[in-house]
């Protein structure tokens, strides 16, 4: 059963998808931490980490 269950969740780390997916979402809370206050940069930050995903 715990193998069954590490196989898939090994398999979904792989998945290029989902780190893509994880990138965008850490880059969005980042530049929301980072730029809180600065709207035109925390768009600019968003563009960038959607970029490297």
């Amino acid at each position: 059963m715990t193998s069954d269950l590490t196989a898939t969740l090994n398999m979904i780390a792989h998945d290029p998808l989902v780190a893509g997916f994880a990138l965008i979402l850490a880059g969005a809370l980042i530049s929301r931490m980072l730029f809180k206050q600065q709207p035109m940069w925390r768009a600019v930050a968003r563009i960038i980490f959607l970029a490297l995903a």
